[in-house]
């Protein structure tokens, strides 16, 4: 699935330039996102929950943004709360560079402990549309700021379909060096 995402997503940058943009694209930089969240782990059991996902331009460059996921397996429970604020550059319709920070908290119990952890994670990369697609991929590094003090990097791609103006579905992946690799399948309201 991993590699499906990421060939999907580097077709459509590359070759953008070669699609018209006269379909209307929904902004995916305002939106409301409901998705089925699935964590594939080699270091343990596999995770699986929900998420609810928010974006919102304070103007053309600026934006915040909002995570909750919550996800669990037979012997443990997981909620992520992400909280960050990004800056994009509009050269087109097809190609917009953008850069993102995020707080990231994330509280686990299982049977015999619970814990929280800390960390930043900041992503660099593009994201445009073509046809009635629309695209995001960047580079993540994740600087860990409680529990172990471990740095993480690794990359993360959508792809998104437009149903309509206003709404959309995709497919979102966020793989980290750790061995766990993070699916969205999700559902987005655009405003």
């Amino acid at each position: 699935m991993k590699k499906i995402i990421l060939i999907l997503v580097t077709n459509i940058a590359v070759s953008n330039q070669a699609f018209p943009s006269e379909v209307v694209i929904p902004d995916h930089w305002n939106y409301i996102e409901l998705s089925k969240v699935k964590i594939d782990s080699e270091r343990g059991s596999d995770l699986d929950g929900f998420g609810v996902d928010a974006k919102f331009s304070l103007n053309d460059i600026f934006y915040l943004s909002g995570t909750f996921q919550d996800y669990s397996s037979d012997i443990s429970e997981h909620e992520r709360y992400l909280l960050g604020f990004g800056a994009r550059y509009k050269i087109n319709k097809q190609l917009s560079p953008y850069a993102q920070i995020e707080h990231v908290t994330v509280d686990s119990t299982n049977r015999f402990i619970s814990s929280s952890i800390n960390y930043w994670m900041l992503g660099v990369g593009i994201s445009g549309v073509a046809n009635d697609f629309g695209y995001k991929v960047a580079i993540t590094h994740y600087e860990e700021i409680s529990g172990i003090n471990k740095n993480y990097s690794g990359y993360y791609a959508e792809i998104y379909y437009a149903i309509s103006k206003q709404f959309s579905m995709g497919v979102e992946l966020e793989y980290v060096d750790d061995s766990s690799d993070l699916y969205n399948y999700a559902f987005r309201y655009h405003y």
